[in-house]
């Protein structure tokens, strides 16, 4: 099949295409530090400079951790093997500060504070400094996406696309970080940055493109951990588009909140104690309202 469309790259070359995958990801953000105290987290490369930075320190010695995301837990996790000395500042009043509920928050600043790690919060870029012997940076990435907009694709937050990751655009498709696209389970236009969505997004999208067009449906679920307290991300967990978020405090170790929109369980987060995750993700996945 001969075609009239082609992906140009920075050294000049035109690269032919009849059905073109978009899968950049995102830039991660970063401070305005150089020094080799500073590690990021995204690749092999980054992962073998903070092993490298780390065997260099004995126990006791400072770290610093700033974020409060997936990556900082990472980071905050990576240093406690070590048996660091850390300190994590952030920008907002506590872990995943636009999402989790006040509850929430307090556990996992009680679990810094049982392991003797001190927190500060609301602490801006242009604040955060330093002199720990090794700091950890997780503070989001950004989609860069300018090279799509000249091609007339469509964006908002991401590269705009359908349930079969289509863009606007005939034969070009997305998926990972980069997708925003339209999740059917629970009804609106969604990115998930997550492994276990771009990986089955990638899986989905390569059936479309060898002739079986197939809409991608996945409630999307990510677990990690604070020193050993259990996190769990089910479904869309966006504040701002739940119709409400019902928070079940068990005791002083567990948290549940679900967020409702249209009467249906859409996306819940549990802290300390999963065991309903599974529950709750075929409630979502039937459009039901966990109970």
């Amino acid at each position: 099949m001969t075609t009239n469309t082609f992906v140009g790259t920075s050294d000049g070359r035109e690269i032919p295409y009849d059905k073109l995958l978009i899968t950049t990801g995102g830039d991660l953000r970063t401070i305005d530090d150089h020094r080799r105290e500073v590690c990021y987290l995204r690749g092999v490369d980054d992962a073998d400079h903070i092993l490298q930075r780390a065997r260099e320190l004995k126990p006791g010695d400072a770290a610093h951790v700033y974020g409060g995301g997936f990556i900082a837990l990472e980071f905050i996790n990576a240093f406690a093997h070590f048996d660091l000395n850390t300190t994590v500042s952030m920008r907002g009043d506590g872990f995943w500060s636009k999402t989790l509920g006040d509850h929430a928050k307090s556990l996992m600043a009680k679990q810094l504070a049982d392991h003797d790690v001190e927190l500060k919060t609301l602490i801006t870029a242009d604040q955060f400094s330093s002199d720990a012997q090794i700091i950890g940076v997780g503070i989001g990435m950004d989609c860069s996406m300018a090279f799509v907009k000249d091609a007339g694709i469509e964006v908002d937050r991401g590269i705009i696309a359908n349930e079969y990751l289509e863009t606007n655009v005939k034969g070009v498709y997305t998926a990972g970080d980069i997708a925003q696209y339209q999740d059917v389970t629970v009804g609106r236009s969604m990115i998930a940055g997550n492994w276990m969505n771009a990986l089955m997004q990638g899986r989905t999208v390569a059936k479309t493109l060898l002739g079986d067009r197939t809409r991608f449906e996945l409630v999307s679920s990510y677990a990690t951990n604070l020193l050993g307290l259990e996190v769990v991300f089910v479904g869309d967990t966006n504040r701002g588009a739940a119709d409400d978020v019902i928070v079940h405090t068990q005791e002083d170790d567990a948290s549940l909140e679900l967020f409702v929109r249209d009467g249906k369980t859409v996306g819940a987060i549990l802290i300390g104690e999963t065991k309903p995750r599974q529950a709750i993700t075929n409630a979502i996945k039937l459009g039901e309202n966990y109970a």
